[in-house]
């Protein structure tokens, strides 16, 4: 894993990615690369969702194309779930949890 907070992430050390559990990001944790994303809302309008972090996913892209991905954030509001998205080459995204596919770790799709 890179010392910076959105560099490339290697899949055996998945479990080790910063992530945020159990409480909704402020912007020091986005700064600190534990969240992607922090929602500047009544803190009564969204939660946690209740997932453990950090999780393997397959995101489906909206050209239909599958990226694996580490979850490191989940957020609800309104009844959708919000997640943060760490790239295994590096960078971070945001998509609904709909668009993933959630795995019990890395397989055959993180290359390694």
């Amino acid at each position: 894993m890179s010392a910076e907070p959105w560099g490339p992430v290697d899949p055996a050390a998945w479990r080790s990615v910063p992530h945020l559990q159990g409480r909704l990001a402020g912007q020091a944790d986005v700064e600190a690369g534990r969240a992607v994303f922090h929602l500047d809302v009544d803190p009564r309008r969204c939660a946690p969702a209740e997932l453990s972090l950090p999780a393997c996913a397959i995101q489906t892209l909206d050209d239909g194309r599958r990226r694996p991905v580490i979850v490191i954030q989940a957020e609800v509001l309104r009844d959708e779930t919000i997640l943060g998205v760490r790239y295994l080459e590096g960078g971070s995204g945001v998509c609904y949890a709909a668009e993933v596919e959630f795995l019990p770790g890395p397989d055959h799709r993180f290359g390694h």
